[in-house]
């Protein structure tokens, strides 16, 4: 239950990793369908979380909040609203009318297909990334905030809730295999040469 899953992120965030260990072996349970399900029994590998301000999007903004967010990485701080009276219209925001608003901002934008190993490569060089949720009726957006390799997950900001959530590895294409996992990678123009590694990936 919840409180079991509690239990376990505690004495993974308090880094204790013989009372998880046990504690795991005693709810096996918890090795199969939460947070742990990845679980790699270390806690040494790499770990990365930007720094950023999470906000919650209004009615239909879920281009414009990302935005907010992401450019707070940055310490640019623009209020959703300001953002979307650029770039709104009445069915939400086109991505492309998202990075003309951007590139007026100052910043470089390039859209890609990730995988773990690329996403994981672009937080660790403070690029900010912006996920392309397609649904079969609509499309959203979420932002990539940060990983960790000891749970195998990715930290992902939902802009329609408070708290990030997280994505397992192995789950990456199931989340976001609508669109061979399309995401568009930002920095100030003057970082664009962190854009490189994306072009040797994509290849």
């Amino acid at each position: 239950g919840l409180f079991e899953d509690y239990m376990a992120e505690s004495y993974y965030y308090e880094q204790d990793l013989s009372e998880l260990t046990r504690f795991l072996a005693e709810h096996s349970h918890l090795s199969k369908q939460s947070l742990f399900k990845e679980f790699s029994g270390t806690m040494n590998l790499p770990v990365k979380m930007l720094t950023y301000k999470p906000v919650v999007q209004k009615y239909n903004f879920c281009v414009p909040a990302s935005l907010e967010m992401l450019l707070s990485q940055f310490n640019h701080y623009i209020h959703q609203d300001v953002i979307a009276d650029s770039i709104f219209s009445v069915s939400g925001t086109k991505l492309s009318k998202a990075i003309e608003y951007l590139e007026e901002q100052g910043y470089a934008c390039q859209f890609f297909y990730g995988d773990v190993d690329c996403f994981n490569s672009l937080l660790d060089m403070q690029v900010g990334v912006i996920l392309n949720v397609d649904y079969p009726m609509s499309s959203h957006v979420q932002v990539l905030v940060g990983y960790d390799d000891n749970l195998r997950v990715l930290h992902v900001q939902d802009p329609n809730f408070r708290e990030y959530h997280q994505i397992h590895y192995a789950d990456l294409e199931k989340e976001y295999g609508n669109n061979q996992v399309l995401a568009l990678a930002i920095v100030p123009s003057a970082e664009r040469g962190k854009f490189i590694s994306l072009d040797r990936h994509q290849h």
